[in-house]
């Protein structure tokens, strides 16, 4: 068994607690074996907006943390739709829309079949 300090708290199998989760300026760390074994918790509090440091023998050496993605602008979410392939631009934005068919009171009629 380690040796440990008095008061150190421990595992349920004697082991001190050393890096368990400590919170230490706004992030959390856990120790490596412990983020590998614990991988689905750790996402959890990254999902939840929180910052986690790994550490190797008690030094941090990596950190892992939400994505923070900006606003885009209109012209940047069409690209990004245009790249996907989600959206086709028109060839000639400025041509004029012309009606295919034209009746008079279409309308009206769609109405009164609505409202009966």
């Amino acid at each position: 068994m380690p040796r440990q300090c008095p008061g150190e708290p421990t595992s349920r199998r004697g082991w001190p607690l050393k890096w368990r989760v400590i919170i230490a300026f706004m992030s959390i760390v856990y120790s490596t074996s412990e983020a590998k074994a614990k991988f689905s918790e750790v996402l959890s509090l990254v999902r939840s907006g929180k910052t986690i440091q790994v550490a190797y023998h008690g030094e941090p050496v990596a950190e892992i943390r939400p994505i923070e993605e900006r606003k885009l602008s209109n012209d940047e979410r069409l690209e990004k739709l245009r790249i996907r392939g989600v959206y086709l631009p028109a060839k000639s934005p400025l041509f004029p829309f012309k009606a295919v068919i034209h009746r008079p009171g279409a309308l009206q009629r769609f109405l009164d079949d609505r409202n009966p």
